[in-house]
């Protein structure tokens, strides 16, 4: 929305730029009215609308399709990372503003509706006569006459001179029968959306006084111009009507008066108007440009290869990346193409941590990696060619392969309205988990029933409004992961003591959304798990989680891993990093990387504006000399941009991150780590990209 405000504003500034030092001073009445009412239109239409069809048409290029690493580890549970440096978030500065806008917004919208109030209240006072062409209204309050749409309003205490008299009403009839009082409405409504906009009131009295022009026009037609000058300069001291009005007496006398007596504009002035042109086509231009950054399509990355030259191609052609991509099955009646993405994602991940197994082999050696194995998606959706292009041993390449030849039937991928061969690149990494027992497994036995995993999980609150269940997955965690860090201190008895690892705290969500029986299931002492169980105190009610349309308990496991700062060796081995599970089961992505923590070496490391705007943000950091990177990646652990410095000279830097989510997509909250030339974490903040 603020983006909005400001785009729009800006092509008012330009318009309302050229309008006063150039083509205010003409007297085209009529031109200038349509050209303010035209511009203030095109100033709200321009940075709304797509202008990409416009462009010339371009080939894309032929990208390899690159899902997020599925890993497989012995344990799945997910942690929430607390840092020394997590403290409060700070000020919400982001909702303050939101505050004021709307607050600003209710003010503009209640003066309107005291301005409509107030002549309603005249109107229904009034005794009334109707004209031909308007309805006369004698009011029996004090106001000078003014016209509304098609009633004018004429106050029984107004005293003026036949000739005068006859001055007003043709004044008033003018604003009447050219129907200013259209115009006039939309500015106040414009206004009331617009109220933080300068510009919106500069137009606004801009297309008043070209009213008052085109009116004193209208009555210069019969009247004396003198004699008109003088009724205007005796009543310069009158009262002004109601704001939203059309009157006689308005304010811009001096104005009137200068172009009552100015020559009327040549011909050769109107091609002035001209000059719009070029500023509309630099305005659409300016709005059409919108450079996209690879974002995290749902766990889909892109990167080139070769270009597609050619209109035709050969029936066994392999095709990297089509107009339409192959889906899992189950997703055909999906509507649109980033949902159809979303679902084949989710339903390919669920059948491959549905039948994946780790190998005992690897077990027993230990074994941990990467694979990535290559496959293509045939015209009739069958999977072929299956081979393992990175290896790691020991079984695990062999389960890859065995999992890939269970696939069924996928909805072939189709180029230019054919059914094509594509090649799918999948990544799937192997990972242990022995740094921790096996959890307990408590039962709660307080006599009613409970469940671990329901049809409508329960939701932090917040998410009500979405519809699709992913994205109330997804806000929850978000939301649920904005409180952890608002409100979590790390223990100074655990600093002291150099205490960190993971607390386990288990508790119920009640039919009404309280949470209740919270006990920590992993203990780590130093006050962490006191810190744990008090932050599982402050949180609100949820949303029930349902199961058969009706309420039901549901039990939560809430790991927070706790994480000195400053420690030179690997923290986290598991590689969960910044997820909160909502107790899915088996088959969330990981998509964390071992977080190596380097000590004292990064003296600034801070982004702004965060929250942020304008779907980016600028990054400001200083550190030691030498090769580092920049990663940014979102809630579930897609990267959405990696800037590397390989010549970093140990000077303040600033980088900016635009674009980072697709257009139309759902934003929320990042993570930006700062990395070394080997990959180690040298420091990491949550920024809110609005």
């Amino acid at each position: 929305m603020l983006s909005y405000l400001l785009k729009a504003s800006l092509c008012w500034a330009l318009f309302y730029l050229l309008y006063h030092a150039w083509l205010g001073k003409e007297t085209f009445f009529k031109v200038n009215r349509w050209y303010l009412m035209g511009t203030a239109l095109l100033g709200l239409a321009i940075p709304a609308v797509d202008f990409q069809w416009l462009l010339p048409a371009h080939e894309e290029p032929v990208l390899f399709t690159y899902l997020q690493p599925i890993t497989i580890g012995v344990d799945q549970l997910e942690a929430a990372v607390v840092t020394t440096s997590a403290g409060a978030s700070g000020f919400d500065w982001w909702a303050l503003l939101v505050a004021v806008y709307w607050t600003g917004a209710a003010l503009a919208a209640l003066r309107f509706g005291l301005g409509l109030f107030k002549i309603n209240k005249l109107f229904n006072k009034g005794e009334k006569r109707r004209l031909p062409k308007y309805i006369f209204i004698n009011t029996p309050s004090r106001h000078v006459p003014f016209s509304f749409f098609k009633n004018l309003f004429w106050s029984k205490n107004f005293e003026a001179s036949d000739e005068d008299r006859e001055n007003i009403l043709r004044h008033e009839e003018a604003h009447i029968f050219q129907w200013h009082s259209v115009d006039v409405v939309l500015f106040e409504l414009l206004g009331v959306l617009f109220w933080c906009s300068p510009f919106i009131y500069l137009y606004k009295k801009a297309v008043k006084t070209t009213h008052e022009y085109l009116a004193d026009d209208y009555v210069l037609a019969q009247a004396d111009r003198k004699d008109y000058g003088r009724l205007l300069l005796r009543q310069s001291q009158a009262h002004m009507p109601i704001p939203i009005s059309n009157s006689l007496f308005s304010s811009q006398l001096k104005q009137r008066i200068v172009m009552m007596t100015k020559n009327k504009s040549s011909k050769a002035a109107s091609l002035k108007y001209l000059a719009g042109l070029p500023l509309l086509a630099l305005l659409f231009l300016a709005f059409s440009f919108n450079e996209k950054m690879p974002n995290g399509q749902e766990g889909m990355q892109a990167g080139f290869n070769e270009k597609i030259t050619t209109d035709t191609f050969p029936d066994d052609a392999v095709f990297k990346v089509v107009e339409e991509a192959p889906l899992f099955p189950g997703c055909e009646e999906v509507a649109g193409e980033t949902a159809k993405k979303r679902c084949s994602d989710t339903k390919m991940l669920d059948f491959i941590y549905s039948n994946i197994k780790y190998p005992q082999e690897a077990r027993d050696k230990g074994t941990e990696g990467m694979i990535v194995v290559k496959f293509i998606v045939e015209k009739d959706g069958s999977i072929s060619n299956a081979e393992v292009i990175r290896s790691i041993g020991d079984g695990c390449d062999e389960e890859v392969l065995r999992v890939v030849g269970m696939m069924p039937n996928w909805t072939p991928g189709r180029q230019r309205g054919k059914e094509v061969r594509v090649q799918f690149n999948l990544p799937v990494k192997f990972k242990l988990d022995s740094s921790s027992p096996p959890l307990p497994n408590p039962n709660f036995n307080d006599g009613e029933e409970f469940f671990k995993v329901v049809e409508d999980m329960p939701l932090f609150p917040g998410c009500d409004n979405l519809t699709d269940k992913k994205e109330r997955t997804k806000c929850s965690q978000e939301r649920m992961l904005d409180f952890i860090y608002s409100n979590i201190k790390y223990p100074q008895a655990a600093r002291d003591k150099g205490i960190q690892g993971m607390a386990i705290v288990q508790f119920i969500i009640e039919k009404d959304g309280s949470l209740s029986g919270a006990k920590m299931l992993r203990s780590i002492g130093g006050g962490c798990d006191e810190e744990v169980m008090r932050l599982v105190g402050m949180m609100p009610k949820w949303t029930p989680g349902k199961q058969r349309g009706r309420e039901v308990r549901v039990q939560f496991n809430l790991p927070v891993k706790f994480k000195l700062e400053g420690e030179s060796k690997i923290i986290s081995t598991d590689g969960k990093m910044n997820k909160i599970p909502l107790n899915e089961g088996p088959g969330e992505i990981e998509t964390g990387k071992d977080l190596i923590v380097a000590d004292n070496v990064v003296d600034i490391f801070e982004a702004y504006p965060n929250p942020s705007s304008q779907n980016g943000f600028t990054l400001k950091f200083k550190t030691q000399a030498g090769p580092v990177q920049i990663k940014v990646v979102d809630m579930a652990g897609r990267e959405l941009a990696n800037l590397p410095f390989k010549d970093y000279d140990g000077t303040e830097q600033e980088a900016r991150f635009d674009g980072l989510f697709q257009k139309n997509a759902q934003r929320g909250t990042v993570f930006v780590t700062l990395m070394d030339g080997k990959g180690n974490t040298l420091k990491g903040i949550k920024v809110v990209v609005q």
